[in-house]
């Protein structure tokens, strides 16, 4: 919910779709062919149930949904789980929020490994105000 003057403005999730980048589709499919399959698969899955849901609470609980905090910009990056469910083996999905919400795109899918989850974040965080910064020159 978008406050305005006024009444409160509701803007519907099914109305916004989620874009996807050329260098986060390159990134999925690096992983192989079984992996990017089914990451590819849980975005899409993800993205029919955020247009399906009314809040965050509405998500199916198997994406995690998760806000990466202490990032003061204009849009918030948020986490989801995706990829095969395997013992040791995860992958994590970030995804850009801006314009109060109103557009999203994916901005990175990593493997999550413990030592370079930091680092992984930060290359999304890089990429995020990356694409921010296009956003802002249209």
């Amino acid at each position: 919910m978008v406050e305005k003057e006024g009444p409160p403005i509701v803007r519907l999730r099914n109305e916004n779709p989620i874009f996807s980048r050329t260098q986060t589709q390159k990134v999925v499919n690096d992983f192989g062919p079984g992996d990017a399959a089914i990451i590819l698969n849980n975005l899409n899955s993800f993205e029919q149930a955020w247009k399906k849901s009314i809040t965050d609470d509405d998500l199916p609980s198997r994406y995690k949904f998760k806000q990466y905090k202490g990032i003061k910009r204009p849009y918030k990056l948020y986490q989801i789980y995706v990829g095969p469910n395997r013992k040791n083996l995860s992958y994590r999905a970030v995804i850009m929020f801006y314009c109060e919400f109103t557009r999203a795109c994916w901005i990175y899918v990593f493997k999550k490994e413990r030592m370079s989850e930091r680092q992984e974040v930060e290359l999304a965080e890089t990429r995020a105000e990356s694409y921010w910064n296009i956003v802002q020159e249209k």
